[in-house]
């Protein structure tokens, strides 16, 4: 297999506040830089010396233009990041205004990057690959979930590894105000992350979440609820 592991999902750009502890409003500039979860992860796992490749779609514009010339020079396979004529590059802006807190704005909705289709997966794709990572943010897009789990099937049965990581991205899901909540945890559950998601468990064999992530992913209030949740439908090992 030619590949280490190709990345599927989001790619963006981000631009980060250079002036420090203060709020978007007063910022005055902003770097540019790579972002959405797989073409990051794609980035890092090329620097640590893997062969990686990314499939994604960028807009037929200037930062879809930076996206691709940057992922060429972190030596991350392009052939199957399109270019999409219709729909703009994603892009997050983020403040920084303490050692913890920080703030973003997000503009992705329809953007090119969350607009796959199985029709840009090749026959004999999955073979040429180690292992698959997929992002639970494009569970959010039901469209997009469908194609997400069609490719963890389709890279199971090819007997590629298959990696989630759950990426719960708030901006992107209806039930955000409800999850972001303080009382979330104690008084209220909520499936729509649960329902969008649960259905790829099966295939994988890698699960990536923080402690609020894995909740979401399984519908429960407590991490070992969720962890026995994952063990009754999974054989992945979950970090």
């Amino acid at each position: 297999r030619s590949l280490d592991l190709i990345c599927i999902g989001r790619s963006g750009v981000d631009l980060y506040a250079d002036q420090l502890e203060v709020e978007i409003e007063e910022v005055q500039t902003f770097s540019k830089h790579v972002g959405g979860a797989s073409a990051s992860v794609a980035i890092g796992t090329s620097r640590l010396g893997l062969n990686v490749g990314l499939v994604s779609k960028v807009g037929k514009e200037p930062l879809g233009k930076f996206i691709l010339k940057a992922l060429r020079e972190e030596n991350v396979n392009t052939d199957y990041v399109g270019v999409d004529s219709d729909r703009l590059t994603g892009l997050s802006i983020f403040g920084i205004e303490s050692s913890d807190q920080f703030s973003s704005i997000c503009y992705r909705k329809d953007c090119a990057g969350m607009v796959l289709s199985l029709e840009d997966i090749p026959k004999g794709f999955f073979e040429k690959t180690k292992a698959v990572l997929l992002t639970g943010s494009h569970f959010s897009n039901p469209e997009i979930a469908q194609y997400s789990k069609e490719i963890a099937r389709m890279a199971h049965e090819a007997q590629a590894q298959v990696i989630l990581d759950i990426d719960y991205t708030s901006s992107l899901w209806k039930s955000a105000q409800l999850i972001d909540s303080e009382e979330y945890y104690e008084e209220s559950l909520n499936s729509e992350v649960y329902d969008a998601i649960h259905e790829v468990f099966p295939f994988c064999n890698l699960i990536i979440g923080s402690q609020k992530e894995l909740l979401l992913a399984t519908n429960t209030r407590y991490l070992q609820t969720a962890i026995e949740v994952l063990q009754r439908r999974t054989k992945a090992c979950v970090i």
